[in-house]
């Protein structure tokens, strides 16, 4: 029998430090930038943005590597609107 341990943050702990995770308040909502790391084996680059709203999880990518170009992707993203059209989250 497999043996799960939890961090204190609630994440299972073999999978810490697979994503980098930076978040921005957007007055009262959080938007979560993440990306995969080397130890992710994972061959994206490009950061992700994520937010909870109205009960679903919505989620782009922004197309960017470098993190204060995606920030500002991000802030777009959010402050157009356009994920209001995403009919279901992640």
């Amino acid at each position: 029998m497999a043996v799960s341990t939890k961090g204190s943050d609630g994440r299972s702990t073999d999978s810490k430090g697979t994503t980098e995770r930076i978040t921005i308040n957007m007055g009262g909502r959080a938007l979560t930038l993440w990306r995969w790391t080397a130890r992710a084996k994972s061959t994206g680059l490009n950061w992700q943005v994520r937010c909870y709203l109205d009960g679903a999880t919505r989620q782009i990518s922004t197309d960017e590597e470098d993190i204060k170009r995606a920030r500002k992707a991000s802030i777009d993203w959010y402050a157009s609107g356009t994920f209001l059209n995403q009919d279901e989250g992640i």
